[in-house]
């Protein structure tokens, strides 16, 4: 990132270039593999430009308030969503179809229904908020201070 300030460019900018890009990517790949977790990291990425503007020290408290919120966080999402696979019931057809776009479209419709409807991707998302913060917020990391 610092040879982009040399240059000229803007990092925030180029930053949300790049996770556009990473989340095309990983929706192609999410169509190809089922339950693929790929597209957490754009989603990621683009959450953290908030905590730029943030002292590291602030960004240390959140990390620890997030990092004991987490249990509570968990269980809330999965008292409030049935557990299991059955979202995903109808469109096993599309996968048995042996039609291309139906398969792609199985990929899609399974890794939403996995990751959002059990509360994966709501969960994983905090433990890797929660872990990217604790290191920004001890100087582990450069990557607040662009």
């Amino acid at each position: 990132m610092d040879n982009l300030s040399q240059k000229g460019i803007n990092k925030n900018l180029f930053f949300i270039k790049r996770m556009f890009w990473l989340a095309i990517i990983a929706l192609i790949s999410s169509s190809l593999f089922f339950g693929n977790i790929l597209i957490s990291y754009p989603l990621m990425g683009l959450t953290l430009l908030l905590f730029r503007p943030l002292s590291t020290k602030v960004v240390g408290y959140i990390s620890i308030i997030l990092a004991l919120l987490i249990p509570a966080i968990n269980a809330f999402i999965l008292s409030n969503q049935t557990l299991g696979m059955a979202g995903i019931k109808e469109y096993l057809p599309l996968l048995e179809s042996h039609n291309l776009l139906d398969v792609l479209r199985f990929g899609l419709m399974g890794s939403y229904h996995h990751g959002i409807a059990i509360g994966n991707l709501v969960t994983g998302n905090i433990v890797m908020l929660t872990c990217f913060l604790l290191a920004c917020g001890h100087n582990e990391c450069n990557f607040l201070m662009m």
